[in-house]
């Protein structure tokens, strides 16, 4: 069984830090190359911790490919005001699709950030390839809905509708390649396709609301696998 052990410190430096890097991509540019910046909207992937596989069997048998499948939006600008094509900087922000609602008594969500920095390899009229590089944080969460009872006598027993929470914030580090072509319809300006190895770690946790840590087996915090994504560029 888990059960709580003790309040720990939330580890506020690396979320500030974050934080700083995303706000400085966006008003840290005071030049002409402030307007040079892309929004991209795309679909990828997640991968599971090896703690909810493991030791949570509800999740393992429940959760499914479109659980692990999530939308995301990048935000891009040049970082050189000499050559706006070359470098650029900015970051994603990503969520699964089942961090929105709720299709059986088991739900696994996965949300978070990257800050992210570009480097444009090849660039041909029609056809781009960049590298990237990318540093970020998620949190990763399943929760279990437990208790049948519809009785208002029973609020304050475990049989009444309730639902069991734990979480993981994980510190993220990814190298992407991506290839950009121009599509130029009326709605599309380009399509991307990326493939990325990412680096995850289970940085703290698990824990249940409001950061209070769970006593748990033992498990592999650290974790990689590769990922593949699509994203489009939009007129607007």
């Amino acid at each position: 069984m888990l059960k709580r052990v003790k309040q720990t410190e939330y580890p506020r430096w690396f979320v500030f830090s974050l934080l700083f890097l995303i706000f400085s991509t966006l008003f840290s540019t005071k030049s002409p190359a402030s307007s040079l910046f892309e929004d991209w909207y795309g679909l990828s992937h997640v991968n599971l911790s090896p703690l909810f596989l493991q030791f949570t069997p509800q999740v393992k048998e429940s959760v499914s490919f479109f659980d692990e499948l999530s939308i995301f939006y990048s935000f891009e600008k040049s970082a050189d005001v000499n050559n706006p094509n070359f470098l650029r900087d900015g970051f994603t922000l990503f969520s699964t699709f089942s961090n929105f609602f709720k299709l059986s008594g088991v739900k696994y969500w996965h949300r978070g950030g990257y800050y992210d920095f570009w480097s444009r390899l090849i660039h041909r009229k029609d056809v781009k390839i960049s590298c990237g590089l990318g540093i970020g944080l998620s949190i990763e969460s399943v929760s279990i809905s437990l208790g049948n009872s519809k009785t208002l006598e029973d609020f304050d027993e475990f049989g009444f509708p309730h639902e069991n929470r734990i979480h993981l914030l994980n510190l993220l580090g990814r190298l992407v390649f991506s290839i950009e072509i121009s599509m130029n319809t009326a709605y599309i300006s380009s399509l991307r396709y990326s493939i990325g190895y990412n680096v995850i770690w289970a940085a703290f946790g698990p824990y249940a609301d409001p950061l209070v840590l769970i006593d748990s087996p033992s498990f592999e915090r650290f974790r990689n696998h590769w990922q593949h994504s699509v994203a489009l560029k939009l007129w607007f």
